[in-house]
């Protein structure tokens, strides 16, 4: 019985102990591969658009849950929404293999970040 009891103790203290990783769901790469042209031949034409859609929207659930948020859209300068995917999907063209390895989501946040800079604002 005690030996059942020191082992129920003993068990939560070495799996709290690990360290478990987990990679990013949607990855730069990800995105990228949802967007590709030309598709594969195999991909029939519902899930070449139904990945275009994904894309879209993942960009769009992005640009809602993280506008004002280290990158701002000012009064100037509000695109439309065609403008905002075809701006995140050529900023992650451009980034380096490696860079497509982190999550997309901040890449996309990098990104927005460099062409729409929040304004500082300066207390007295």
């Amino acid at each position: 019985m005690r030996v059942m009891i020191l082992v129920a103790l003993a068990l939560p203290l070495s799996v709290s102990s690990q360290t478990v990783h987990q990679a990013p769901w949607m990855t730069g790469e990800r995105l990228l591969a949802l967007v590709a042209f030309p598709q594969p031949v195999s991909k029939s034409k519902l899930d070449i658009f139904l990945d275009e859609q994904r894309a879209k929207l993942y960009i769009h659930g992005v640009h809602d849950a993280t506008e004002g948020q280290g990158w701002c859209f000012g009064i100037t300068r509000h695109p439309k929404p065609d403008l905002l995917e075809q701006e995140a999907i050529d900023g992650i063209k451009g980034l380096a293999p490696e860079q497509l390895k982190r999550n997309a989501a901040d890449l996309l946040v990098d990104i927005w970040r460099v062409k729409n800079p929040c304004a500082v604002e300066v207390r007295p």
